[in-house]
């Protein structure tokens, strides 16, 4: 039988495995340029072109210049010269034993 879940949630992955799920917690995360640096431009970069790769079939063209004029390293809107990036996200883990 197939194992359907929401992306990201392991819950039944992990229940279905044999373990039992003691506690599953969100982490908010917040980075700031002035704490990553270089980094946080680079984290942008893969995250934007990764977009740009699988959008293509349902990003509208303007969309898709958009993401090139920030993929770009060398022109004026590139995120490779940002400075004022962050990255705000939730990452969630699971705690989990095989009785």
């Amino acid at each position: 039988m197939p194992h359907h879940r929401r992306r990201g949630d392991w819950t039944g992955a992990l229940t279905g495995a044999g373990f039992t799920v003691e506690e599953r917690r969100a982490f908010d995360i917040r980075v700031a340029h002035d704490q990553a640096g270089a980094a946080l431009n680079e984290y942008a970069r893969v995250c934007l072109a990764r977009l740009r790769s699988h959008g293509r079939g349902a990003l509208s063209d303007d969309d898709l210049t958009a993401l090139d004029d920030l993929l770009d390293d060398s022109g004026p809107h590139g995120v490779a010269r940002r400075n004022d990036l962050g990255v705000r996200t939730t990452r969630t883990t699971w705690i989990a034993r095989r009785p």
